[in-house]
């Protein structure tokens, strides 16, 4: 018989598609503010940060989509 650790999947569509699309709005416009204050020549301190915020968004992203063969989740 299943173990119910083998059956739950925590990344289902149904939360991988809303919460790819907050990712994607997110990273989008990050970008655009990155590329306005960099043409504006005021790119700054909080732009560095906004930066560093967005490659760790599109690692995060990254992690919602990739999935991993089950593993034996027996807990002590």
């Amino acid at each position: 018989m299943a173990n119910y650790f083998d059956t739950v999947r925590p990344w289902s569509r149904t939360v991988q598609i809303p919460s790819t699309l907050a990712h994607v709005v997110g990273i989008l416009t990050t970008i655009f503010r990155l590329l306005y204050r960099w043409h504006l020549s005021k790119f700054w301190w909080e732009d560095t940060w906004a930066a560093l915020a967005l490659i760790c968004d599109i690692a995060c992203l990254a992690s919602i989509w990739m999935e991993t063969a089950p593993h034996n989740r027996e807990f002590p």
